[in-house]
């Protein structure tokens, strides 16, 4: 699980160890995540380690074969996209009855009926994880019998050949320099703002694995990075609802009023991604690395 101590980056462990370890311990995370016969639904649970998995993944890619790197983030990307195409009927639901109730609309409204029955068709469904006295839905299945083989391709990563305990992961440069352009990007574009959150989140992730060599540093600016990440990703729901009610002429005025239900959630998520640009990525990737860096040696030299 994330932000525990099997989750995080050890003194004196190279990287490559390191990210193999993370690596298997979030697809196991995933994989009990799925496999859980529980009343809850535990799809997000799984969702989060598999992010957790990819950031690891990121953090230790330069140290590690280019075509390893290449196909294990193909794998984990594909069985990303599975899930979440899976869980976007419900988080949309979800969703869309936060925007009715704030725009104080009839739940049995014709139109709105009509647009639940547009998201339904649009998407794949739910995971359906099994509660108590129900079976699993074939999909489950097939995603923990994949997580499964990638945790075995990962266990055999070899070391690599330059890699030591001292040098910080060397992927760090270019999840902090994704995370940054993609937030200047937002603040020049409006429409790519909701973009800017699957960089933001998966430095944030970076962050959780690293933050013991300099916590008083990091965790604050984690921090700042998940609290702008989620209302961006409410965000792209609010797009996703938005656009498929805009498709039907006789759901336009349903979409307008969704829409300017979501105008208070987009000042919010504007006015964090501000804080965060401000801040939390206000440095060059040069500047945050080295200073990261020196934070890293002195932790990882420490007896």
């Amino acid at each position: 699980m994330i932000g525990t101590p099997m989750s995080s980056f050890k003194r004196k462990e190279s990287v490559s160890a390191a990210s193999r370890r993370l690596v298997c311990a979030q697809l196991e995370s995933a994989i009990q995540a799925l496999s859980r016969d529980t009343k809850r639904d535990n799809a997000s649970e799984a969702d989060r380690a598999i992010a957790g998995a990819r950031a690891a993944l990121e953090l230790a890619g330069p140290a590690l074969p280019r075509d390893i790197v290449r196909r294990d983030r193909k794998r984990l990307d594909a069985i990303a996209k599975t899930l979440g195409q899976a869980r976007l009927c419900r988080r949309l639901g979800n969703r869309l009855d936060k925007l009715i109730k704030r725009a104080g609309l009839d739940t049995d409204d014709a139109a709105l009926k009509q647009l639940r029955k547009q998201i339904a068709q649009h998407t794949e469904g739910n995971v359906a994880l099994r509660t108590r006295g129900q079976r699993f839905d074939p999909m489950v299945y097939r995603l923990v019998a994949e997580l499964a083989e990638l945790r075995g391709h990962v266990g055999h990563w070899p070391d690599a050949k330059a890699d030591t305990p001292e040098a910080p992961p060397p992927g760090l440069a270019a999840v902090y320099r994704a995370a940054r352009n993609a937030a200047r990007k937002a603040d020049d574009e409006a429409a790519d703002i909701t973009a800017a959150h699957r960089p933001i989140a998966r430095l944030g992730e970076s962050l959780t694995l690293i933050s013991k060599c300099c916590p008083a540093m990091l965790k604050p600016q984690r921090a700042m990075l998940e609290a702008s990440a989620k209302p961006l990703a409410a965000l792209a729901l609010d797009a996703r609802l938005i656009t498929s009610a805009g498709q039907d002429k006789s759901l336009a005025d349903l979409a307008a009023t969704l829409a300017d239900a979501a105008q208070l959630d987009h000042a919010d998520a504007a006015s964090k991604l501000a804080d965060a640009r401000h801040y939390a990525l206000a440095e060059t990737p040069q500047a945050f690395t080295n200073r990261v860096g020196a934070y890293w040696i002195a932790w990882r030299m420490a007896s």
